[in-house]
């Protein structure tokens, strides 16, 4: 693909798992994170699908242009960076 960079936002899934909870206003699941771990406890819960990181194991991109942990960097440096990868 033309023009095409793969870019990798990263982030252990505690701190995904916590983002998550404290989203605003957003068309996903809410605590979808929390419902999966409740569900493969045994637990009823109201949820469409599997989540990854929880049902499904998430497989890493294998080689990206560039990769950003975001438990490391500001927004702001990730952001710098990815201007400086399109220039």
């Amino acid at each position: 693909i033309e023009n095409f960079y793969e870019v990798h936002v990263k982030c252990g899934l505690k701190t995904a798992m916590h983002r998550e909870s404290q989203r605003k206003n957003h068309p996903a699941v809410k605590n979808m994170y929390e419902k999966a771990v409740q569900r493969i406890k045994g637990k009823k819960v109201k949820m469409v699908g599997h989540v990854i990181g929880i049902d499904v194991p998430y497989e890493a991109p294998i080689n990206p242009h560039l990769e950003i942990d975001t438990e490391k960097i500001s927004a702001k440096e990730a952001a710098s960076k990815i201007v400086k990868l399109l220039k």
